[in-house]
């Protein structure tokens, strides 16, 4: 909670010590990285003889996002999936039991970059929305046909799934790579004032979310479930394609 308060009063104090001059456009980026989720708590509905979730998660993500005057806002869809599901996919056909967990999320996003260059962007973000952790657990297990019908098999595919509020504290590096200079009618060099062209950043940061233990599994409730939060730091290597100007009129679409 501490290192919370810290990096909120550090955002707040960067935003307030910066003048309200900044640039004007949008990006449209996808992502890849890492992500550190304490999963501790998921032994509790790990079965016996699978391979446990580890606390390390790949990430993949889009975000669309639009900067006015220096002020941004965005949204952003996430899916990580657990280190180990990715072995699992491998071993399916001689493991009994193979586990895949996944969290998906969806954020509303809002920052300031406080580093606002033709070229780069430095930017501190927050977020708000909504995670979905899913764990399927698949069983290598052969039934009689009197199962079936007496209603005793279980099935090969068995969802837990859990819901949790969402906080996003995130740090973004941008620089974009200009495709070339434009001169105006009055042969000015617009590339003093524009950048267009492909991005490439990083982004880091810490994802926050609520504990429950409101947990279901295939429509149906589950009784003593874990209490968990998918939180943890996280980092992101990004890449997209932007637009960015000092001109309102360009960010309104309106070109002469």
């Amino acid at each position: 909670m501490k290192k919370l308060i810290l990096f909120l009063s550090a955002f707040v104090f960067i935003n307030l010590s910066i003048s309200a001059q900044g640039s004007y456009g949008h990006a449209l980026t996808i992502s890849k990285g890492y992500s550190f989720i304490n999963s501790n708590g998921l032994s509790n509905i790990t079965p016996i003889g699978a391979d446990p979730i580890t606390d390390h998660f790949i990430s993949s993500s889009i975000n669309l996002r639009s900067h006015f005057k220096g002020f941004i806002i965005g949204a952003e869809g996430n899916m990580a999936r657990n280190s180990n599901s990715y072995g699992s996919i491998f071993r399916k056909n001689s493991d009994p039991i193979t586990i895949d967990a996944r969290l998906y999320s969806g954020l509303a996003q809002f920052g300031y970059a406080v580093l606002d260059k033709s070229k780069f962007k430095l930017y501190p973000m927050v977020g708000v929305g909504a995670n979905r952790t899913k764990i399927q657990i698949d069983r290598q297990q052969d039934i009689d046909a009197s199962q079936i019908v007496d209603g005793e098999s279980m099935g090969t595919t068995f969802d837990l799934v859990q819901r949790n509020f969402l906080m996003d504290f995130g740090l973004g590096f941008d620089y974009i790579l200009d495709c070339g200079k434009k001169m105006d009618k009055d042969g000015a060099d617009e590339s003093k004032m524009k950048s267009k062209g492909l991005l490439m950043g990083v982004k880091v940061g810490y994802q926050l979310a609520l504990e429950n233990d409101n947990w279901r599994h295939n429509g149906g409730d589950v009784n003593n479930g874990p209490n968990y939060a998918p939180s943890g730091f996280y980092a992101k290597l990004t890449l997209g394609l932007a637009s960015f100007s000092d001109q309102k009129k360009f960010w309104k679409g309106d070109k002469k």
